[in-house]
């Protein structure tokens, strides 16, 4: 029952802003400055939750992020042998497209985040600031993961095409070599087919960040030079030229490993280690699609509840700025 008079001071001091024609010594002050610890007490228990969304959401992270490296990693470390012909590479290749596909749907919520910085100054800049290094952090983290990926794709060896299988010995001692395709030979060619075409693939879209990328560095230098723009729109575009200029770095350096083919040195499997591998992939997929959709809604919680308690503390320091310019009535 205690915080029966504390939630009645409370609608009281809202209810002063609404009627405006009440006479100034009608004012409840009294009520006003119950309002502040009351106030106070609830931003607490607001960033205390947020903390424990925040520890919650990042221990989600870090679970999700080992299970990545783990399956990059014994992907990488793997290539295809004749047994297993290209389900090796199959499983890479869709592990690639997988990545690339949480690279752009990072870039899209990365669009979002930046535009309500630039627009909305109800929303406070350091939360959408931590929002926008996080998702450039991930978003480098896959694209390197790719390039991993990538490299271990083998490329073209040179590899006789042709070997003996028998040898047919004449009485005057001439002998002729019965020859055929090798099955390393047509292995190869299989590799080098497939390393090249998810290679051209990547390069692909990694030209096009590039592209976007840089036309958006110049057209936001062009807006800084030529348009009159306010103090959070200015800040929002200065800050986003660094993070663009770190991510083109980052473009042509990842572009640079994986124009070359990589030795695709890993450890030959067979058929059905090949298969055990496409399974822990499809198993992992689905994990991994789960924890993300979970990730997705903790983050939205998690800034649904920053933006709530920016509020509540402008809130609070318009009402502390009130009482300080307004004194009591004497008595």
């Amino acid at each position: 029952m205690k915080f029966i008079p504390s939630t009645l001071a409370l609608l009281a001091f809202a209810s002063t802003g609404l009627a405006q024609e009440q006479p100034a010594e009608e004012i409840d002050f009294e009520a006003r400055r119950q309002s502040i610890p009351v106030l106070e007490q609830h931003i607490a228990q607001r960033e205390a939750r947020f903390e424990v969304m925040r520890e919650e959401l990042l221990r989600l992270d870090t679970r999700v992020e080992e299970q990545l490296d783990y399956i990059i990693e014994t992907l990488a470390s793997i290539t295809d042998s004749q047994e297993s012909r290209r389900r090796v590479a199959e499983v890479k290749e869709d592990a690639i497209q997988s990545l690339m596909r949480n690279i752009e749907f990072y870039n899209r919520i990365r669009r979002q985040v930046f535009e309500r910085m630039r627009t909305n100054p109800g929303v406070p800049q350091e939360l959408s600031e931590y929002q926008l290094n996080l998702l450039d952090e991930r978003m480098a983290r896959r694209l390197g993961q790719v390039t991993e990926l990538v490299s271990s794709l083998p490329g073209h060896r040179d590899v006789a095409r042709y070997e003996v299988v028998s040898v047919d010995t004449y009485w005057d001692g001439w002998s002729h070599q019965n020859t055929q395709v090798s099955e390393e030979w047509r292995q190869n060619r299989r590799d080098a087919r497939s390393s090249e075409a998810m290679r051209s693939q990547v390069l692909t879209r990694i030209d096009e960040a590039l592209q976007t990328a840089e036309r958006r560095r110049a057209a936001i230098t062009e807006n800084l030079s030529t348009r009159q723009l306010d103090e959070t729109e200015r800040a929002a575009r200065e800050g986003e030229l660094g993070r663009l200029d770190a991510m083109i770095d980052q473009l042509r350096t990842e572009r640079r490993e994986i124009i070359l083919p990589g030795e695709g040195s890993g450890n030959a499997v067979g058929r059905s280690e090949a298969h055990r591998m496409e399974k822990m992939l499809d198993d992992a997929r689905h994990d991994l699609a789960r924890d993300f959709n979970d990730i997705v809604r903790r983050l939205r919680d998690l800034d649904a509840e920053a933006r709530r308690i920016h509020d509540m503390r402008e809130n609070l320091a318009a009402r502390i700025a009130w009482l300080e310019a307004n004194a009591p009535p004497e008595e």
